[in-house]
């Protein structure tokens, strides 16, 4: 299992959002692999920094669909992958960390 956490960003709220950044971020630092899988409110706030140093952003298309939010509305470049729960699954099987904030 290689080392990496998850973290599910369910949250807009700025003080949610920094701990998911800190813990993901801190975790990129320390070798391991990070992944923030954001659905609902989170999808609105995607940082730079985070992707800069090597993490893992994942856009819930189910959440997308719900709330009528369209690929073109999101930084493409911040989004490494669109899914649905199952890749959530997926990415937190492998995880040794997950987290949901």
């Amino acid at each position: 299992m290689t080392d990496k956490t998850t973290i599910v960003v369910h949250s807009g709220d700025m003080d949610k959002l920094y701990s998911a950044l800190i813990i993901s971020t801190g975790a990129l630092a320390m070798g391991m692999e990070a992944s923030l899988y954001f659905t609902f409110w989170g999808l609105e706030r995607l940082f730079q920094d985070f992707k800069e140093l090597g993490g893992k952003i994942i856009a819930c298309d189910m959440t997308m669909e719900i709330m009528g939010i369209k690929k073109e509305d999101l930084r493409q470049d911040l989004i490494d992958e669109y899914g649905a729960v199952g890749t959530y699954i997926e990415e937190a099987r492998n995880s040794k960390i997950t987290l949901f904030i």
